[in-house]
């Protein structure tokens, strides 16, 4: 007897997959977003973020292949800084700078989106450049989008 109920297909269906497919892996990656379940659910501001982004810059964020949180040791090394682009386009977070001085995941995301986007050739010309520093910066400063209400005179 076919289920005709769509929750019980739905149901059905996620627990084969969940029991089949881990959730870490690279079978989901593939078949799903550029972030992992647990940054998704830690961290939906950052997925949120990060599809507003990808509207505002959808060439960068075709090159985004993965989004994650820097570890503790990546963390040390990389001191304050929010965030760290391989020249592969994964973007990893500081997240625990980032919520300390209050960023908005949003700036970071399309500092870090400019990075990915200039991929290999970018992290090459870094070694000898400040342009595509300057790029980064300059995608964070001029983004479309406005990031506070326009103030309108009281009558």
């Amino acid at each position: 007897m076919p289920i005709t109920d769509p929750a019980k297909k739905q149901s059905i269906f996620s627990r084969l997959y969940n029991a089949v497919v881990p959730q870490e892996g690279i079978i989901p990656r593939m078949m799903g977003g550029v972030m992992s379940n647990r940054m998704a659910t830690q961290y939906p501001d950052v997925e949120k973020a990060f599809a507003g982004r990808s509207v505002e810059f959808p060439e960068n964020a075709a090159k985004v292949n993965r989004i994650g949180e820097m570890g503790f040791l990546k963390r040390k090394l990389t001191g304050d800084a929010y965030g760290s682009t391989s020249p592969f386009g994964t973007i990893e977070l500081n997240m625990p700078a980032i919520q300390r001085d209050k960023q908005d995941i949003n700036d970071v995301l399309s500092h870090e989106m400019a990075h990915a986007g200039q991929g290999i050739s970018g992290f090459l010309k870094s070694f000898y450049s400040r342009e595509p520093e300057d790029k980064a910066i300059n995608s964070e400063v001029f983004r479309k989008v406005r990031k506070t209400d326009i103030q309108l005179p009281n009558k």
